[in-house]
């Protein structure tokens, strides 16, 4: 199929463009600026002015399936005018350009922020909108944009909600900096760490990608897509430290004492820190990632799509582990 994915020099686009390639399809990066790296790759790059609609219509003309994967990620450094921008009105333009042009799948890549911090384990998809971050809130209002389009000019619409996800090419994400904390010692525990994270490796996220853009079930469907169970941050912390030969951290923070440290950052970061950093180093909503249990229910997307999640928490940091020892990140 002719697939046209943005967002392709990012984490989970550059692995989904990759195994598109592998697969045999025609894959097309829109892009502000051409990537030699997916070139070399066999994947195409396609220059277009995202502002622009007419421009967007010429780039993804010939499309049969669209991955929406661009976004400002984060709750720091964007204002929520740069927010509404580049995650919603873009959106609104990507969908217009698909009905206009005939495109057959529109897949949005959205986020499990849009359920903020939820009292009623584990989440499914119709647990109710709840974000706590800008960020959050404009992926709300792009999935409510997604929804409102399936059905016209023959386009299908489809959500994808993707937990926290790990893997190779993932340069900045919680469990990369977990791994690189523990390497250099500087890993503590904040509370008990008996609280539950639910993650998905990227080779399993891209997978379910792929197979909603491939089944009629998905249209006009939102799922949830995590791996194949929640786990504990001790228990994460303890398998990454095995890997790494490393002894587990026995001190343990106070969890009130790291929310302080939090707000502490963010005031300075108000104040002024903006000018030497992109983010604080420590914020509340950061403890929040690492303190409040998180698990999801994915069995919708088992009966629908036939998702079934293959790499387990071993495997899947273990590969991480050794793309970054490759990569020299460790």
């Amino acid at each position: 199929m002719n697939v046209l994915i943005t967002g392709a020099t990012g984490f989970i686009g550059r692995n989904l463009s990759l195994r598109l390639a592998e697969r045999g399809h025609r894959v097309v990066a829109l892009v502000r600026r051409r990537s030699a790296g997916l070139e070399e790759k066999g994947i195409e790059s396609r220059v277009a002015d995202f502002e622009d609609a007419d421009d967007m219509r010429r780039a993804i003309s010939g499309s049969e399936v669209i991955f929406h994967l661009a976004a400002l990620r984060g709750e720091w450094g964007w204002t929520a005018e740069q927010l509404k921008r580049v995650n919603v009105e873009m959106t609104g333009r990507l969908l217009d350009a698909a009905a206009a042009t005939g495109a057959r799948q529109f897949i949005y890549c959205s986020s499990v922020s849009v359920h903020g911090r939820f009292a009623r384990k584990p989440a499914d998809e119709n647990y109710i909108y709840a974000p706590v971050s800008g960020y959050g809130e404009s992926k709300v209002e792009a999935e409510k944009l997604v929804r409102s389009y399936n059905g016209q000019g023959g386009l299908a619409t489809t959500i994808i909600r993707p937990v926290i996800t790990y893997g190779r090419y993932d340069f900045t994400g919680m469990v990369t900096k977990l791994i690189k904390l523990i390497h250099s010692g500087r890993y503590l525990t904040v509370g008990s760490g008996e609280n539950t994270v639910h993650l998905a490796y990227i080779d399993d996220l891209c997978d379910g990608l792929i197979i909603a853009a491939s089944r009629e079930e998905a249209a006009g469907e939102t799922f949830i897509l995590a791996g194949e169970r929640p786990i504990t941050i001790n228990e994460l912390v303890s398998k990454i430290c095995s890997l790494l030969h490393k002894r587990v951290p026995k001190f343990h923070v106070p969890l009130l004492a790291a929310k302080c440290t939090g707000l502490l950052f963010e005031v300075a970061f108000r104040m002024g820190g903006r000018t030497f950093m992109k983010e604080p180093l420590i914020t509340r909503s950061k403890v929040d990632i690492m303190t409040v249990d998180r698990a999801y229910n994915i069995e919708k997307a088992r009966s629908l799509l036939g998702y079934r999640p293959r790499i387990d928490y071993d495997e899947g940091l273990l590969r991480t582990v050794d793309w970054m020892r490759a990569d020299c990140l460790i």
